[in-house]
């Protein structure tokens, strides 16, 4: 009871801390000129056509495209940069990635040109080692998406009659390649397979762990090869892959680790959040139940969202937490990768806490130009200990604007200590500063994603002025004379040689859809659903003949979906914007309590020249000073024989977290120095200190 009293405590405190509001400017949800939207379609074509041209220019067949060299990027030519290296192929992976972009653009004559270099050009009967992942995203689904597309425009506009199913049968081929790394005890696959050996080659033995995003962002490409082609065996493997990744999580938290054995199934690394690692599994859930109707993906994945907004999700950040301890949070730092988290939300239903993570990553970008590889929380610790008859024992104070807290043992007594197997607890105050803690920026488009899937869900033209920020800060600090080079550093603006593939495949994708309208386009989008890659793929797949048939039970007997069992978010609340049609301001007034949320806990840029606060160890109680800044607060001053403390009374009404934080130390230290005149003061103020610290009823 109490460590759940305290947990609750410390972050009910972090939540009233982080809402604090300074000024800042924001952007404007007026609506955009119709001219100023059609000219950033225009100009975000046009970056795509930069890439794209420079990397067909100076470095097709390559992999990839080095901007600063103005070259290609070979496997095994170039000195290997370790396992970056796992996504190479020698199998012009730009190209394949990026094919069916140049179909969203409407680009007919340059897709079909694509194509016919894609079938010239491209094997896979190659002796190269590469990710099972990160292949199976960006060429398998490649491929597949480029297979429908082209079927696509021959039906509908006539074009490429020659073409006769070429890109299955590479994606077919690709997929047999990929089936040895599926060959463990558990199914859940190795993290690399070679292309031409499969897992013969010696070099593959020893590697026993991989992520569980790794393992689980399979089951879309998968099973829709399987549904194009009428051979199972491919869903079979994926799907039996996820049955194991849900037989695995933590049966009292619902929550997945990071890393797992290929073949005892044990976690080896037991963080869970939304981030690196685990990100597009749970995407994946959602998206199977999209694509394919199977109600059971959508049993597990309202099951895992629950157990996320439960024990991840505080207020608009999402921390890691220990999958079995899910109350401890286990690192100091965001990565950007939980950027697709809000166009998750937005695709679950969940809109207001998509526009709150996605408001905060946004002004994470503001301070830092691009969102930082990963962004700390900066934890600091501070706590007041008292004994079992409520004395106080020690104290420790923070620095300004940082939060005191209490923790309690199992046996009752109060102190700080360290988290341990047998669940004693340490209340740990968090500061957040929104610091840089992997500097690097690969131009990454998880963050653009969300605001195109926020602006389809809202309406709201906000999102298409933040996307204009997105696409002016590339344009800025990205651009160069051949394509766009990643920030290696987003403090001083330093580039790096690399232009992965996703950046035409996903992030200028992404921009090009968010300043078009539906009819601009030369398809639908609703027919389709965008795989973690942005690739393409039909809903049309759910009424295939070999998903029917495939009887592999997806859940053991005890976890069939119950209706009232799927777990709070099993249901989410209709989107505003659909109950008042025309209303704008449902979005905007979500925002508006985090108006400069980063700025209000970040350390300011011009810190030294405001005037300091008072701080809780600086207190005099014989300095008139002080105790005016006290009244100003709110909190009265009792006078006790040879000592003084602070009373309550009415601090709850103090507006200003940052003096309430002080307000807060004060009464600590007030009810240390009033130790020696008797317990009953001291427990009053005790208990005080732990409502204002928590605001605990």
């Amino acid at each position: 009871m109490h460590t759940t009293a305290c947990v609750v405590t410390f972050f009910l405190w972090v939540s009233l801390l982080l809402n604090a509001a300074l000024s800042h400017a924001h952007l404007s949800s007026e609506p955009m000129e119709e001219l100023e939207r059609l000219s950033l379609k225009e100009e975000a074509r046009e970056m795509f056509y930069h890439a794209y041209n420079a990397y067909m220019e100076n470095a097709y067949p390559a992999d990839e495209l080095l901007p600063l060299s103005c070259s290609g990027r070979y496997r095994g030519v170039m000195p290997s940069r370790g396992d970056i290296d796992d996504v190479l192929g020698n199998f012009s992976l730009t190209l394949v990635d990026s094919l069916d972009t140049l179909a969203v653009l409407g680009d007919m004559t340059e897709f079909e040109k694509a194509v016919r270099l894609i079938i010239r050009d491209v094997s896979f009967d190659t002796d190269v080692i590469v990710s099972v992942f990160e292949t199976n995203i960006r060429i398998l689904g490649g491929l597949l998406s480029g297979h429908v597309l082209a079927e696509h425009f021959n039906q509908v506009y006539g074009v490429m009659p020659w073409y006769k199913d070429e890109l299955l049968v590479m994606a077919q081929d690709l997929g047999d390649r990929l089936l040895p790394a599926f060959n463990t005890t558990t199914g859940i696959p190795y993290p690399r397979v070679n292309l031409r050996h499969g897992m013969k080659s010696g070099e593959l033995g020893s590697a026993r762990d991989t992520c569980t995003s790794c393992a689980g962002t399979m089951i879309l490409e998968f099973a829709s090869l399987s549904r194009l082609t009428g051979h199972a065996v491919y869903e079979e493997k994926a799907r039996r892959t996820m049955d194991y990744l849900w037989q695995q999580r933590h049966r009292a938290s619902d929550l997945v680790g990071t890393v797992l054995n290929v073949h005892s199934g044990d976690w080896v690394r037991r963080e869970s959040g939304v981030g690196a690692g685990i990100d597009s599994y749970y995407e994946y859930l959602l998206k199977a139940h999209i694509l394919f109707g199977d109600v059971d993906y959508l049993h597990r994945f309202n099951k895992h969202y629950t157990a996320v907004m439960k024990y991840v999700s505080q207020g608009p950040m999402l921390l890691d937490v220990h999958m079995h301890r899910p109350h401890t949070t286990t690192r100091n730092f965001m990565d950007a990768f939980l950027a697709f988290w809000p166009g998750l939300q937005v695709l679950k239903g969940d809109i207001k806490p998509a526009i709150e993570t996605h408001e905060m990553l946004y002004q994470v970008i503001q301070r830092h130009n691009f969102l930082p590889e990963a962004f700390t929380t900066d934890f600091q610790v501070s706590c007041v200990a008292f004994t079992t008859d409520f004395q106080v024992s020690s104290v420790a104070f923070s620095t300004d604007f940082q939060v005191s807290c209490v923790a309690f043992t199992t046996d009752f007594q109060v102190s700080c200590v360290a988290f341990t197997t047998d669940f004693q607890v340490s209340c740990v105050a968090f500061t957040t500063d929104f610091q840089v803690h992997w500097a690097q920026h690969p131009l990454r488009p998880e963050f653009v994603e969300s605001t195109f899937l926020l602006y389809e869900a809202t309406g709201d033209s906000y999102y298409l002025w933040v996307g204009k920020e997105a696409l002016r800060s590339l344009q800025k600090r990205a651009w160069v004379p051949c394509g766009y080079a990643a920030v290696k550093d987003v403090r001083t603006g330093a580039h790096e040689d690399r232009m992965d593939s996703f950046v035409l495949s996903e992030t200028f994708k992404y921009l090009y859809l968010l300043f078009s309208k539906p009819e601009e386009l030369p398809f639908n989008l609703d027919d389709f659903v965008f795989t973690t890659e942005a690739h393409l793929l039909p809903l049309s797949l759910a009424r295939s003949a070999i998903g029917k048939n495939i009887s592999t039970p997806l859940l053991e007997s005890e976890d069939f979906p119950v209706e009232e069992n799927d777990g709070e978010f099993a249901h989410s609340c209709p989107n505003a914007h659909s109950l008042f049609p025309g209303e704008q301001k449902f979005a905007e007034n979500i925002r508006k309590p985090l108006k400069n949320y980063v700025d209000s806990v970040c350390p300011s840029r011009n810190r030294h020249s405001s005037k300091r606060k008072l701080r809780a160890s600086e207190f005099r109680a014989g300095d008139s000073h002080h105790l005016q800044l006290l009244s100003n607060m709110g909190i009265k001053i009792l006078e006790l024989p040879g000592e003084t403390i602070v009373s309550k009374d009415s601090v709850y009404n103090t507006p200003n977290m940052a003096e309430r934080a002080v307000a807060a130390d004060t009464l600590a230290a007030g009810a240390v120095r009033a130790t020696s005149h008797g317990t009953d003061v001291v427990q009053e103020t005790a208990w005080f200190g732990l409502r204002l610290l928590g605001g605990m009823r």
